[in-house]
This record gives structure tokens, sequence and C-alpha cells, in this order.
């Protein structure tokens, strides 16, 4: 089960990946990345952004499609 605490508000996480925070809801929106909402509030689980992350670090030409969880 998840924990409220593994969960990353959409803000912070596009901070976190060094893109803006439209291109990361409009991937949620889309479902190009998994999520979790919580009331209307989306969230990333800790595991799918530090696998987010791993990915920006490879590779900068990254598309949502091509990972996800």
């Amino acid at each position: 089960m998840l924990d409220i605490k593994d969960l990353i508000p959409l803000k912070l996480a596009s901070k976190e990946l060094g893109i803006s925070y439209k291109t990361l809801y409009s991937w949620v929106k889309n479902n190009e990345v998994s999520y979790t909402k919580v009331g209307n509030r989306y969230y990333l689980s800790s595991e799918q952004l530090n696998s987010l992350v791993f990915v920006f670090t490879k590779s900068r030409n990254y598309t949502p499609k091509e990972f996800i969880i």
C-alpha cells in the first residue's frame, strides 16, 4: 500500500525533473506517466519520480510513453 509520505506533488516533481508544471500535468492528463490522485490533486510516487529522474539523466530526448511504470 502506498504511504502518503511517498507522494510528491506535481509542482515539486516538475522542479526536480527540470520541466514545467504544465508539461508534467499534460503527461498526467494523457496517462503518459503513472500518478496518484487524492481528492482533486495529483501526485507522483517517490518511486515514479526516481525512475523519471534516472531516465532524464540518461537522455534529455525522453518522451514519457517510452517509460511507464
